[in-house]
């Protein structure tokens, strides 16, 4: 299954509670105690998607795995790997991809925004595996 990668290191914009966004790049960290804050990026769609494409953001931060959201519905990670302090999630964002797209990232509560990095990969499935797991 052939994989395209998309490194998402910037523009980003921090959101802190309603004051004006501020342009950050990753690796980035924030102690976040009592306050909410998200990183959020827009991108678009990327060209050549085709029925077999599925496209995930895989997140790596400090710790736990961060609330993500794609134009503004909230994902759950659909695979999360522990490797001691590091966690690296990723979220199949697939279904939720429009022509431009709005990405936002924020840590556990009372946690440490710590974004190591954030990637997009897009995995071509081929038909035949398709119809081989539905035999």
């Amino acid at each position: 299954m052939p994989v395209h990668t998309i490194r998402l290191a910037g523009p980003w914009e921090l959101h802190v509670n309603g004051s004006e966004p501020v342009r950050v790049t990753l690796p980035f960290e924030l102690q976040v105690e009592k306050i909410s804050c998200w990183l959020v990026r827009n991108f678009h769609r990327p060209t050549g998607l085709t029925d077999q494409s599925q496209v995930c953001i895989i997140v790596t931060t400090h710790d736990t795995s961060p609330t993500v959201c794609i134009n503004e519905k909230r994902t759950l990670p659909s695979k999360v790997s522990q490797n001691g302090q590091v966690c690296e999630s990723s979220y199949d964002i697939t279904p939720l991809l429009n022509s431009f797209n709005s990405l936002a990232v924020q840590p556990a509560a009372n946690a440490i925004l710590n974004i190591q990095s954030a990637v997009m990969e897009i995995h071509e499935r081929s038909p035949d595996s398709e119809t081989q797991s539905a035999v």
